[in-house]
C-alpha cells in the first residue's frame, strides 16, 4: 500500500520521456513524469532496469545556465528547457571520469565560483593539483589508523540523544555521529555544533541541486544559501586556527593547565583517551607545506567537512538499509561477529556497491563523442548514472571502483579524498547499529508497511526510521509529570502538602514492592502553581503506570481533586485515561538527555 495513488510504471511510456522521440508529451510533463519514477522508491528500481537498455540518453531539463554572473541588463534570460544527457554505460562513464579536459566538472562552480577543488578541472592550471595535495596532506597530520577510535567516540557521544526512545531515525543519528566526528578530528569546539550542522546541511543541499536537483525542481535561494553557509564555515575555521596559533605562541596564564592551549569549548583530544591521535587538523593546518594561502586553506577544508558530512549520512544510511532487507538475517549475524578489520573491508565494499553520491555532473568542453557512438554537444550537461551502471553485472567491480575515484583507465581526475576519513565512522556507526538490540524497520501506522528509506531528489538519504529495544540496552527511564494546581491556589497547595506527608508510608510501600523505581518525589514549582512529579523507573511506560493506576488508584484520586484537567476517576476504574493523562503531561528532558552512572542497572542489581 502506497501513501500516494501514483500511476503504474510504464517502460514504453517512460522511454518516450527520453531522446526526444515523437510524442505527445510536453517537456515539462516529460521532465516531471522521469523525475517523479526517480524519486519513488518503489519505481526507481524499474527504472533503472529500463535505463539499461540503452547507453546514453538525454532529457528536458529545467537547468537555467549563466556563466556571466551579471550580465547587461537589456539581455534577455534564456527560457524553455536545455538538454541533460544521462549516460548508463560503464564505459561512457570511465572516459568521462578520465578526461576532464572534455568532461568538465564546471557544474559544481556554480556553489563556490570555482575557487574549491571539486570545482576544478586538472587541466585548467596547477590549482587543483595543489589543492589536492594539500588535502593529502593534511591528512596525513594524524595517524588515519587511530580515527577508528575518534570515530567510536563520536557515535558514543550521539548516541546519548539519538536513542533516547525505541523509534530513532537512522539518517539523524549518521549527521550527528558524523558532526562528533569531524569536531574532534578538526578540532571544533563544542560551541561550533550548530554552525556545523546547519552549514553542513546548507552546502550539501546545494551541492546536491547543482549535481542533480536543478535540472528537476526549482529553488533559486538554494545556491546562494549553500554560498552562505560556506562562508560562515570559512569564517569560523579562519578564526579557530588564528586562535590555535595564538595559544601555540602564548599560552593562557590562568585556568586549568591541559587547556592552557585550548581554543575555548574545544575538548582536548587527552580527555577523550585520543592522545595518540596527536593534535586536530585545524591546530596544523598553517604547518603544511602548501602555496595556499589562509583563506584557500579555510575553504578547502570547509567544503572537505560540508562534503563528507552528507556523504557519511547516505553512506551510512544504505549500508544499514541494504543489510535489513528481506534474507539477509544470515549476514547480519555473520557480520556482528566479525573482528574489526573484516568488518572495515565488508563496509568499504557495500559502500563502494553503493556510493553516497551516484549522480556525477559533467559539463563537455567542445562537442564530445562517447565510446559507444552518441555524440553529444558543446556546454551540454552530463549526468554519470553510477546507479544504472552498478545492476550490470559484468560492470559491477568496474563501478564500484568509480566511487573512490579509479576507473579500469587509471585514476580519475576527482578521486574521493575523504574516503580513509570517512569509513571509519561508518564502519563504527553500522557496527552499533547492528548491535542494537531488536533492531527492525519502523512500521508505518498509515498504510501498515515498513517505512522506506527516504531520499533528496532520489539520491541524498534524508530518513531511514528504525526502532530498537531500548529497555534491552539501557534500563533506566525518567517520568516528569507537571500539573497545575487549582484555584484558590494556597488552599489547594496546602491540601496537597497535607495529604503527600500523609500518604509517604503509602508511597514507600508501593514504590519498594513495585520494584521497579529508583527515585520518585514531588515537588512545587513557578510560585507553586504547578506540582511534579519525578521519578527514574526501569522497563516500559504503559505497564508502570497501569501497575500504579491499579494499587494506588485511590491515592492519584486525592492529588488530582485539586489539580487541573484531571482524568476521569476513580482511577483504578479509568486507566487508560490515567495513562493518557500523565503522557499528556509528562515533560521529557532537554535535548532528551539523562545521564546515568550505571544505565544498564536495574533495581534489583542496584539492591544487591
Amino acid at each position: 500500500m502506497r501513501r500516494h495513488d501514483r500511476p503504474p510504471f510504464d517502460a514504453n511510456r517512460l522511454l518516450e520521456c527520453l531522446n526526444q522521440l515523437p510524442s505527445d508529451q510536453l517537456d515539462e510533463e516529460r521532465n516531471r513524469r522521469f523525475f517523479d519514477h526517480w524519486c519513488d522508491p518503489d519505481d526507481h528500481p524499474a527504472l533503472i532496469t529500463a535505463l539499461r537498455s540503452d547507453p546514453c540518453y538525454s532529457l528536458p531539463s529545467r537547468v537555467h545556465r549563466r556563466d556571466d554572473p551579471a550580465p547587461p541588463l537589456g539581455d534577455r534570460p534564456p527560457q524553455g528547457f536545455r538538454r541533460v544527457w544521462l549516460i548508463t554505460d560503464v564505459q561512457d562513464i570511465q572516459h568521462a571520469l578520465t578526461q576532464p579536459q572534455h568532461f568538465s566538472n564546471l557544474p559544481y562552480a556554480e556553489l563556490g565560483g570555482g575557487a574549491f577543488l571539486l570545482a576544478r578541472d586538472p587541466s585548467a592550471g596547477p590549482e587543483h593539483a595543489e589543492q589536492q595535495a594539500f588535502v593529502r596532506q593534511l591528512l596525513q597530520c594524524q595517524p588515519s589508523v587511530l580515527w577508528a577510535q575518534a570515530a567510536e567516540r563520536a557515535v558514543e557521544q550521539s548516541a546519548l540523544l539519538a536513542l533516547t526512545q525505541d523509534d530513532f531515525d537512522l539518517a539523524a543519528w549518521a549527521g550527528q555521529a558524523a558532526l562528533r566526528y569531524m569536531g574532534i578530528v578538526f578540532g571544533f569546539g563544542f560551541q561550533d555544533h550548530g554552525l556545523l550542522e546547519r552549514s553542513a546541511q546548507a552546502t550539501y543541499r546545494a551541492l546536491q541541486y547543482v549535481a542533480i536537483g536543478r535540472h528537476f525542481v526549482s529553488e533559486p535561494a538554494t545556491v546562494p544559501e549553500g554560498q552562505r553557509a560556506v562562508a560562515a564555515l570559512i569564517t569560523r575555521i579562519s578564526a579557530l586556527v588564528e586562535e590555535y596559533d595564538s595559544l601555540r605562541r602564548a599560552a593562557r596564564r590562568f585556568g586549568p593547565p591541559d587547556l592552557a592551549r585550548t581554543p575555548v569549548g574545544v575538548q582536548p583530544l587527552d580527555h577523550l583517551s585520543l592522545q595518540l591521535l596527536g593534535q586536530p587538523l585545524l591546530r596544523q593546518l598553517p604547518e603544511v607545506a602548501s602555496p595556499l594561502s589562509g583563506h584557500d586553506r579555510a575553504m578547502v577544508c570547509a567544503m572537505l567537512i560540508a562534503g563528507t558530512l552528507g556523504n557519511l549520512q547516505t553512506a551510512v544510511c544504505q549500508v544499514v538499509d541494504q543489510l535489513l532487507t528481506p534474507g539477509q538475517a544470515p549476514r547480519l549475524a555473520e557480520l556482528r561477529e566479525m573482528s574489526a578489520a573484516a568488518l572495515a573491508a565488508q563496509v568499504a565494499d557495500l559502500v563502494a556497491q553503493q556510493p553516497p553520491l551516484p549522480v556525477l555532473p559533467r559539463r563537455t568542453i567542445g562537442a564530445q563523442q562517447l565510446p559507444t557512438g552518441t555524440r553529444i554537444p558543446d556546454g551540454d550537461d552530463c549526468l554519470l548514472l553510477l546507479d544504472v551502471a552498478r545492476h550490470v553485472e559484468q560492470a559491477r567491480a568496474q563501478v564500484c571502483a568509480h566511487a573512490w575515484g579509479h576507473t579500469a583507465h587509471g585514476q580519475a581526475a576527482h578521486p574521493c579524498l575523504g574516503k580513509d576519513l570517512a569509513l571509519p565512522l561508518i564502519t563504527a556507526l553500522v557496527k552499533r547499529v547492528l548491535h542494537l538490540p531488536g533492531l527492525a524497520r519502523r512500521i508505518d501506522p498509515l498504510t501498515g508497511d515498513d517505512f522506506p528509506m527516504q531520499r533528496l531528489w532520489g539520491v541524498a538519504c534524508t530518513q531511514l526510521p528504525l526502532t530498537y529495544k531500548r529497555v534491552r540496552s539501557r534500563a533506566q527511564r525518567n517520568l516528569i509529570v507537571s500539573m497545575r494546581v487549582k484555584s484558590p491556589r494556597a488552599e489547594h497547595v496546602a491540601q496537597l502538602r497535607r495529604l503527600i506527608a500523609a500518604a509517604v508510608p503509602r508511597i514507600e510501600h508501593l514504590l519498594t514492592s513495585f520494584g521497579g523505581v529508583h527515585f520518585a518525589w514531588f515537588e512545587f514549582s513557578d510560585d507553586d502553581t504547578q506540582l511534579i512529579l519525578r521519578t527514574i523507573y526501569n522497563g516500559e511506560l504503559e505497564p508502570y503506570l497501569y501497575h500504579f493506576a491499579l494499587r494506588a488508584g485511590d491515592l492519584f484520586d486525592g492529588l488530582f481533586e485539586h489539580l487541573e484537567d484531571a482524568p476521569p476517576h476513580p482511577v483504578s476504574a479509568f486507566p487508560e485515561e490515567f495513562i493518557a493523562t500523565v503522557k499528556r503531561f509528562n515533560r521529557a528532558p532537554l535535548a532528551g538527555y539523562l545521564y546515568s552512572a550505571y544505565p544498564n542497572r536495574d533495581v534489583p542489581m542496584c539492591r544487591r
